[in-house]
């Protein structure tokens, strides 16, 4: 999935589980765009607490069923205000490029609302802010594209689009500090990607080569033995 920086954001307020907890009604609002570099809300016939407040039904995975409501919206706001922050220093980053231009300079005004906004909704629960910008360290990923990984004195060249754009979706999509359900990270890669294949986290690595094994083997630590959760070496991350 591509991110923009000019994207909706939705910040989810509050859910509530129905249908026997499989699913969930979402109440949140919606930040657009506004050409003066100005985070907008989608307008709503319903107001809460000052905000235009949008609502929808969304299907519970086998984890969130066991969670309670406000973990919901703690897990989906978690990772936009991550990717947020991302954003934030990626626009920073290229400022000195094009001091005179005023795109970048809008995106940052339109990306700080927005992560005011998420930031407002930790504190209004009383929760702590996200770590942010936890990511694979240069050294280890010089071209900065998971084509090329340095693990542990070992070089390896990425050829194969499938398992490159796996790591480019993991760290797109999840906490680079948490674990994560390999197969279902499979699924949703191939979902996304609209590939096919046998989804199964190991065989995506085993079908590329030995290369591609050892590379798995280096790069994910498993939560136990024989277990199908993983977390990402954390030697190869860092954070700022």
């Amino acid at each position: 999935m591509v991110i923009s920086a000019l994207q909706d954001f939705d910040i989810y307020k509050e859910a509530s589980k129905i249908r026997n907890n499989t699913s969930a009604h979402i109440k949140y609002f919606r930040l657009i765009f506004d050409s003066d570099g100005r985070a907008n809300f989608i307008p709503s016939s319903v107001e809460e607490d000052g905000f235009p407040i949008l609502s929808k039904e969304k299907e519970l995975d086998d984890d969130e069923t066991q969670q309670n409501a406000l973990n919901i919206c703690v897990k989906h706001n978690t990772k936009w205000y991550i990717k947020v922050s991302q954003l934030i220093i990626e626009n920073q980053e290229l400022e000195p490029e094009f001091p005179h231009g005023s795109k970048i300079k809008n995106k940052l005004g339109y990306l700080s609302d927005v992560k005011m906004h998420y930031r407002n909704w930790f504190e209004s629960k009383g929760l702590a802010f996200p770590a942010t910008n936890t990511r694979m360290n240069p050294d280890f990923n010089p071209r900065g594209d998971y084509s090329e990984l340095r693990l542990e004195g070992y070089f390896f060249e990425v050829r194969s689009h499938k398992v490159q754009g796996f790591i480019t979706f993991l760290f797109d999509e999840y906490d680079a500090g948490e674990n994560f359900n390999g197969t279902k990270a499979v699924k949703e890669y191939f979902l996304t990607t609209n590939l096919q294949g046998q989804v199964n986290f190991s065989k995506l690595f085993k079908d590329a080569g030995d290369t591609y094994i050892r590379l798995k083997n280096k790069l994910f630590i498993p939560k136990a033995n024989r277990s199908r959760e993983y977390k990402i070496n954390p030697n190869y991350l860092i954070s700022s």
